[in-house]
């Protein structure tokens, strides 16, 4: 059985009732932290010699909906910060479509706008 093994990691502690966050990467990576909350961990990346730096953000938007513009301002300060290739991935806690929805509970669809229009700036 193979082992991932992680000798290298970056750790936001849990805030209250929600689980924390974590990056975790071998050896042959270089990793730069740039910034971390308890909802992201933003950092650049760096291969072996000579491959190009890049950069990674692990995100957790914020679980209350009324709280959700938090998320997405700080997913907009993070677009302005550098110009590398990046990578945003994570639980955003929110979904781009009413279609995506398949439980009774519906959403309206001004709940969506923040996340929608974030979205398609990243691109």
């Amino acid at each position: 059985m193979d082992v991932l093994c992680w000798n290298c990691y970056e750790e936001v502690l849990s805030e209250g009732r929600y689980r924390g966050l974590g990056l975790f990467w071998g050896d042959g990576v270089k990793v730069c932290v740039c910034s971390k909350s308890a909802r992201f961990i933003d950092a650049e990346l760096e291969g072996g010699h000579g491959d190009p730096k890049w950069r990674f953000t692990g995100f957790y938007g914020h679980p209350k909906t009324s709280l959700h513009h938090l998320s997405w301002q700080a997913i907009r300060d993070m677009c302005d910060e550098d110009s590398l290739p990046w990578v945003l991935i994570g639980d955003f806690n929110e979904i781009l479509t009413i279609a995506e929805k398949e439980a009774c509970r519906r959403r309206r669809e001004c709940q969506l706008w923040g996340f929608q229009e974030v979205g398609l700036m990243l691109i």
